[in-house]
């Protein structure tokens, strides 16, 4: 799976879980731009295990975990999806969407673990940004 795939994954469960009038005025295309701003990594290196990552480090690696393994995946809350992003990157990334912090917190709800689910096998991370696959392996052991 290419990068562009995984932001347009993310971009519908970005879309599906917001209410009709406010996914009206979105694109498929703009909200996977946005994803692609906010997300760790430069331009095209995408780097979903740097997410990992700060997701291991913030606490949420039981919830990271499962969403690399094959099994559901673990809800992120609210207050997770802020502490993980930030106050600023969550404000701009609601601005350039024209959607409210709220909103754009629930979006991500949905998107991030998908994101990773669709871009993980048996508990790694395939290789989309360089080096992904390998930190989440040496995060879980893998």
């Amino acid at each position: 799976m290419d990068i562009k795939q995984l932001l347009e994954i993310g971009a519908q469960a970005f879309l599906s879980s917001l209410d009709k009038n406010e996914a009206s005025g979105l694109s498929l295309g703009g909200v996977a731009e946005a994803l692609a701003q906010l997300m760790p990594g430069e331009g095209k290196n995408l780097d979903l295990g740097a997410l990992i990552g700060q997701m291991d480090t913030g606490g949420l690696a039981s919830i990271a975990q499962s969403w690399l393994s094959n099994g559901g995946n673990h809800s992120v809350d609210a207050g997770q999806v802020l502490s993980l992003f930030g106050q600023h990157k969550i404000k701009g990334f609601a601005d350039q969407l024209g959607i409210g912090e709220t909103s754009a917190i629930s979006g991500l709800q949905a998107a991030l673990p998908n994101m990773v689910d669709q871009a993980s096998s048996d508990g790694t991370l395939d290789s989309i940004g360089g080096m992904a696959g390998m930190l989440a392996g040496k995060l879980f052991g893998k």
